[in-house]
Formats: structure tokens, sequence, C-alpha cells
């Protein structure tokens, strides 16, 4: 069964900035950024929905998204 997505990065948000906070604090490293400057993509297979990221992040680009019972009931 594929993985809850728990957190999305905003582009609209995201200010592309040299050193990406939400890649230094990552310690499972799902936070990637190719490049400085670049934006940051999230690697789900890394990610351990610890949230660390989403407050790491002064512009709010990285967010909490909701999540959903893994047998679709409501």
């Amino acid at each position: 069964m594929p993985r809850e997505i728990r957190i999305r990065i905003n582009f609209d948000l995201c200010q592309a900035c040299q050193v990406c906070s939400a890649v230094k604090i990552c310690k499972p490293r799902a936070i990637v950024q190719p490049d400085p400057g670049e934006p940051p993509y999230l690697d789900i297979e890394r990610c351990r929905d610890c949230n660390v990221c989403v407050e790491a992040c002064p512009f709010g680009a990285i967010e909490l998204i909701g999540s959903f019972p893994r047998n679709n009931q409501i």
C-alpha cells in the first residue's frame, strides 16, 4: 500500500533560499535541495512524518496537509 503524504512544499511560497533551512534540519534527509538557490523537493521514501521541516521554513512553504485513513473511511 502506498505511503500517505502528510506534508507538501508550496512552490508559490518557497523563496528558493541559498541554503534551505528545512534541508539543514531534516535528519532523514527527506527534504532535498539539488543546488543552492533551487527549490527543494520531498523524498517521500525518506520522510518520517516528524514535521520538523514544517516549522523550519521561515516562509511557511512547507505545509502540513490533512491525512486520510488508509481504508478511505472518514
